[in-house]
């Protein structure tokens, strides 16, 4: 079975070409069986492009006759008849064993799609996640058209903006998915009867999808995660992280 994990890469920011590096080493410790996929252009360096294939990844260099936007390139497997399955995922964030046990348990079900969340707020704004999603092999699924017929009737300003992908996402695949999908998310934000909990307890603060630079320091998101905990314990939890915030811890 060919099992991609898909990413896009652009640039020289090292908070995303040394991400690509780190994931790939996360995917060969976490993710058996799975191959990652880069599609890439011309800005992305030479040593990070042949680092990334010293460790037997596959490199899709993007034509430029490709109109579709960058965050759009991961999206490619889904019209790639050698691929059963992929998953769309970010360079900044970085592959766990939690994570896996969702993506293990979804191999195994009928579903065709899966969505993850699990932020209670920077996760709640769209249906799908554009970097925590994955569909398998659906024949003449067309991607490529669908973004692109998408694109042509959106009317937006600039494609490349920022939560472009997810909204494409919400308008076109998940109407689509919703009906054959695993969603997996301990907060349900999408409010819906069939999803399910991440089979794996969450570790501290750190959730799936998490934004990490070059370093591996986490961005602040982390901090919805632990606000969410205080605020369960009623007014005396919501006091200390509002104290905690203002510290800026």
């Amino acid at each position: 079975m060919n099992k991609i994990l898909s990413f896009s890469l652009w640039g020289n920011n090292p908070k995303y070409t040394e991400g690509a590096i780190k994931n790939v080493k996360l995917a060969g410790q976490y993710f058996p069986g799975f191959i990652c996929r880069f599609y890439l252009d011309s800005t992305v360096p030479d040593y990070i492009v042949d680092e990334l294939k010293r460790n037997s990844c596959e490199i899709i260099p993007v034509s430029e006759s490709l109109t579709i936007p960058r965050m759009f390139w991961r999206f490619l497997p889904a019209d790639d008849e050698t691929v059963d399955l992929f998953l769309s995922r970010d360079t900044d964030s970085r592959l766990s064993l939690r994570e896996w046990s969702v993506i293990e348990a979804w191999e195994k079900s009928p579903a065709k799609f899966i969505s993850v969340k699990d932020n209670p707020y920077y996760h709640g704004e769209f249906p799908m996640m554009g970097g925590l999603w994955g569909m398998k092999r659906i024949k003449d699924f067309s991607m490529v058209t669908r973004i692109e017929n998408w694109l042509a009737s959106s009317g937006l300003n600039n494609p490349e903006d920022y939560n472009v992908d997810q909204l494409f996402l919400k308008e076109i695949i998940f109407s689509e998915a919703q009906s054959n999908i695993d969603y997996y998310d301990d907060f349900n934000l999408n409010n819906v009867d069939y999803c399910k909990n991440i089979p794996i307890k969450r570790e501290s603060n750190r959730f799936i999808g998490e934004s990490f630079n070059e370093h591996d320091k986490p961005d602040i998101h982390w901090k919805a995660i632990r606000g969410y905990n205080l605020n369960r314990y009623g007014f005396i939890g919501k006091k200390i992280n509002t104290l905690l915030l203002k510290l800026g811890w």
